[in-house]
């Protein structure tokens, strides 16, 4: 009898111990304003969706299709209109190199890919406005990509600088020798930021997370960090998004 007694209260010590530490321990997401519009951002998100199918069983979902989309900020509600995908794109190559797509000018698109007909790297420059690609340039003669720092000399850390493996995320920015904190929060272990891109006029910050959220933030934290909630035609699941860039 007293052995069981013993195993018992073992058990409840156990229990308690338990619910203990995961209460102390769990932290929660962080936490932003959503659903509601940022006034007086202008200039639109551009980002890659990939479109997979919906296998149930495995081996692994097929690749569909590559696409990029723009959120026009200045119409609410947000949505997310097509720009141009990878079966726009068959009479220059199957072969693209989405993961190194940038805007350049705050105007175009730069898509880079294989041409197996010349052997070489090139790049397709495409308007954002129009749709249409405007220049196809050899690797020789391709635009640089410096969407970190903006027009104020102000270069964002790389969110892998950012983010170590402490219970906190955040994101800073350099200008010469000082470094400024435009967020903070305390996060699980495995919440990221994925990706920072400055707005055009280098005072807000796009950022991609872990959890395939676009948020947007203030550099002078004008407003409270803000989900951007927004639609895409025909399309539910948004897990295989990677942010591109901010244009005006």
């Amino acid at each position: 009898m007293k052995k069981n007694k013993s195993l018992f209260i073992s058990l409840i010590i156990f229990v308690i111990s338990v619910i203990l530490v995961v209460s102390i321990g769990t932290i929660p997401l962080p936490d932003y304003e959503s659903n509601m519009p940022v006034k007086g951002l202008e200039g639109k998100i551009i980002f890659q969706y990939q479109l997979v199918s919906r296998n149930l069983l495995p081996p692994a979902p097929d690749i569909l299709d590559d696409c990029i989309y723009a959120i026009n900020l200045e119409i609410f509600p947000y949505t997310a209109a097509e720009l141009i995908c990878s079966s726009d794109l068959n009479g220059y190559s199957n072969e693209f190199y989405w993961y190194d797509a940038f805007i350049i000018d705050n105007s175009q698109i730069s898509i880079k890919y294989w041409d197996r007909n010349s052997n070489i790297e090139k790049e397709l420059l495409i308007d954002i406005e129009t749709k249409k690609i405007v220049t196809e340039n050899t690797v020789e003669k391709h635009t640089y990509n410096e969407q970190n720092k903006n027009l104020f000399g102000e270069i964002l850390i790389d969110a892998w600088q950012s983010s170590n493996q402490t219970r906190e995320v955040a994101i800073y920015y350099q200008l010469g020798s000082e470094i400024f904190e435009v967020f903070k929060s305390k996060a699980p272990t495995n919440y990221y930021f994925n990706t920072l891109k400055w707005s055009p006029d280098g005072e807000n910050i796009i950022a991609s997370d872990s959890e395939n959220n676009l948020i947007l933030f203030s550099k002078s934290k004008i407003f409270s960090p803000h989900i951007l909630n927004f639609y895409i035609e025909n399309i539910e699941n948004k897990d295989f998004i990677r942010l591109i860039g901010w244009s005006n």
